[in-house]
């Protein structure tokens, strides 16, 4: 369940869903993208002779910085950035590639289905939110790949 929930809040379908327009055709892209991502996890990191533990680290530190900006400015404009693909790959190599790809999926479905919530002026309050959420996760990575070094 956590991996569910780090990869929605990394991904922000909210943000997603409110930012573009042709919201069937995002989803569609998100959920490949980061199934993709997942799939090709393990070898890159075998190619790039990286460790999942180093990766962990850099990814949380790359998720920081969408973190920062929404904590920030309450706004959502750097939504389908690196960072979400970064915690899929740090994901798949810490809990498993069943358990992200499924995360992914309900990713995928939750920019479909948050793309008819209306939040008006809660906007910049819910994006703040989701920031510190990030926050979290990015520490929660860091910290794991600290630990595991």
């Amino acid at each position: 369940m956590s991996t569910i929930v780090a990869l929605l809040i990394a991904t922000d379908p909210l943000g997603l869903a409110r930012t573009w327009p042709r919201r069937p055709v995002v989803a569609a892209i998100v959920g490949v993208a980061l199934i993709v991502s997942v799939a090709v996890a393990d070898p890159v990191l075998d190619a790039l002779d990286l460790s999942p533990e180093a990766f962990w680290i850099a990814a949380g530190i790359v998720l920081l910085v969408p973190a920062f900006n929404r904590i920030g400015r309450g706004a959502t404009r750097d939504v389908a950035g690196p960072g979400a693909a970064l915690v899929a790959v740090s994901l798949a190599t810490r809990d498993g590639t069943g358990i992200t790809i499924a995360a992914a999926c309900v990713t995928a479905a939750a920019v479909l289905v948050l793309s008819h919530v209306q939040l008006g002026r809660w906007v910049p309050t819910v994006e703040r939110v989701i920031g510190a959420a990030m926050v979290v996760i990015a520490f929660d990575l860091v910290r794991d790949g600290v630990i595991a070094v």
